[in-house]
């Protein structure tokens, strides 16, 4: 299990940089987990020509939110309230 990590899957057609911006700008560190491990130079050497379009597709918008044991409710509701207003920003529901 990996407890400690919060991905989330971002819809199709949400700019994933802009909304990490976003979040930075409210506080709230993100990161990028699970890039796809058929793109690593390894994997290109022995299969170059190997597609994986829905891996490819999730890669691009995967955003892994904060989770800590320690982390509070009152810091839940932040990060909550960062994405619902980022979304609420651009036209979007959350």
């Amino acid at each position: 299990p990996a407890y400690h990590i919060m991905p989330v899957l971002l819809d199709p057609g949400i700019d994933r940089e802009k909304f990490m911006q976003a979040m930075r700008g409210a506080g709230i560190q993100t990161s990028i987990h699970y890039p796809p491990s058929h793109l690593f130079g390894w994997y290109r050497q022995c299969e170059p020509e190997l597609s994986l379009p829905v891996t490819e597709d999730v890669a691009v918008r995967e955003v892994t939110l904060p989770l800590f044991a320690s982390m509070e409710a009152k810091q839940v509701g932040m990060v909550c309230e960062a994405i619902r207003g980022y979304f609420k920003r651009i036209g979007r529901a959350a």
